[in-house]
């Protein structure tokens, strides 16, 4: 069985949950991608490590974010870009280009 956004101590309790009635978790797909990597600081991928479950990517390139689709003269992004929360993670991302460009040259 997969599951979808689950934290650390949901893949736990799903883990021990299933195992007690024969059915093993596989998966657990997640939001990470370059701009989003809270399931790695959190202890999420750690834990499906752990217990032997594969981590899916969802969004590995945050909605386009990191594919260079999207850039300040081209920042449509569409319905992605209408969630606030993805707005501050492309503005985020085009600071951090900004400060890459300025320190190599």
């Amino acid at each position: 069985m997969g599951v979808v956004g689950f934290s650390a101590s949901d893949v736990e309790e799903a883990h021990a949950y299933l195992a007690s009635r024969g059915v093993p978790l596989v998966s657990n797909t997640v939001e990470l991608s370059l701009l989003n990597q809270e399931a790695l600081n959190d202890g999420t991928v750690a834990a499906c490590k752990k217990l032997g479950v594969k981590v899916l990517a969802a969004a590995p390139f945050a909605g386009g974010l990191c594919s260079g689709r999207y850039t300040a003269t081209n920042p449509t992004g569409g319905k992605f870009m209408k969630n606030p929360r993805q707005t501050q993670k492309f503005r985020a991302l085009e600071l951090r280009k900004a400060r890459i460009s300025l320190i190599s040259t």
